[in-house]
């Protein structure tokens, strides 16, 4: 049974998750620049586009994590998922990956104590 907790503590490796959240949406922006400057295939256009919404989705996922809401949870697990993905298809590493699979694995450490929160 997870612990009761009636102060909803944010603490100082949250706020720093949030941070990171953000630089590393703004990295992946840097890569839509540098990714339109060579481009590949027919459904290239397509796939930059989603790797926008998923990066917007993301931060504004971390944002609604800030404020407490379940929905924000659901909504960065889908869009890691889909960043993935088109990364996968974009650079064909599995490192690119891993770099979304770690900040989730992160956040579900931070927030294994504080599941009541989110209600």
């Amino acid at each position: 049974m997870p612990k009761k907790v009636t102060k909803k503590e944010r603490g100082l490796w949250l706020s720093i998750w949030l941070i990171l959240i953000i630089l590393m949406n703004l990295l992946t922006l840097v890569l839509i620049v540098d990714r339109v400057n060579q481009p590949q295939a027919l459904i290239f256009p397509y796939l930059i586009a989603a790797l926008f919404i998923f990066s917007a989705a993301k931060v504004v996922a971390a944002i609604g994590i800030w404020v407490w809401e379940r929905w924000a949870l659901y909504v960065y697990a889908g869009a890691v998922i889909g960043t993935m993905a088109v990364g996968l298809v974009l650079t064909g590493t599995w490192l690119y990956a891993f770099n979304e699979i770690l900040p989730m694995a992160i956040l579900g450490w931070m927030l294994k104590d504080k599941y009541d929160y989110f209600g």
